[in-house]
């Protein structure tokens, strides 16, 4: 389950997560703890921003554009009926040489093109952390 947010909806939780200021080279990262609101500010503003709490299973990406900040929530303990979820690594970008998990979701739509036959389409993607050097995955 998605939806956006208001900056001051921002749940409480020990986050992990990144986030990217417009006047710096590179993101800072943070380990744990609750996000801190005050780093959404008009300037230098965040360009980009994933957090997520493993306890509770949410995840919070931000972006800027428009002028606005654009928040979601996904609520990763509590999927609707019929996605599929893929577990995908990515190589962070000057994220001090770490990766991080995807949950990318998928849904199973008819498509008119193909006599009406069921295809996967991409729904949404969550940031699901960081990922343990020390781990196989």
């Amino acid at each position: 389950m998605h939806n956006t947010i208001h900056i001051h909806a921002i749940p409480q939780g020990n986050f992990e997560g990144y986030y990217w200021y417009s006047n710096n080279p590179e993101p800072e990262i943070q380990r744990s703890g609750s996000i801190d609101v005050s780093i959404f500010k008009d300037l230098p503003f965040v360009i980009e921003a994933n957090f997520f709490d493993k306890n509770q299973k949410i995840s919070v990406s931000v972006r800027h554009f428009e002028g606005q900040y654009h928040i979601v929530r996904y609520d990763l303990a509590q999927i609707e009926d019929g996605i599929i979820l893929d577990d995908v690594t990515y190589e962070g970008h000057k994220l001090e040489g770490q990766n991080y998990l995807m949950k990318e979701a998928w849904l199973p739509i008819a498509d008119p093109l193909l006599a009406g036959m069921k295809t996967l389409q991409p729904a949404w993607a969550a940031f699901a952390g960081f990922i343990d050097p020390q781990s196989k995955s």
